[in-house]
């Protein structure tokens, strides 16, 4: 079967962690690895707030995550962890 499509993703994209969504963060000195069952990501250092919030925040918009990374970095983020399956979209 076909994965899923993965939704447009903008400010207002509302989405939460998956109902079995675990991860753990550790920081490199370029690199975030941020694992997850069935897998890893190696995330530049440059957006650690971005992705801590993500981890750490049941359900957000995409406007809500801090840090200084441009909105379409976050939104690539939120894209990159709904591929993944620790985040979901909320309808």
């Amino acid at each position: 079967p076909r994965p899923a499509a993965t939704p447009s993703i903008g400010a207002e994209t509302h989405v939460r962690h998956s109902g079995l969504a675990v991860c753990s963060l550790r920081l490199g000195s370029k690199y975030l690895k941020f694992s997850q069952p069935g897998g890893h990501m190696a995330i530049h250092a440059g957006v650690e707030p971005e992705v801590r919030f993500i981890a750490a925040t049941p359900e957000f918009k995409v406007c809500d995550i801090p840090g200084n990374s441009p909105l379409e970095i976050r939104a690539a983020l939120v894209r990159q962890l709904i591929a993944s399956g620790f985040l979901e979209a909320v309808a």
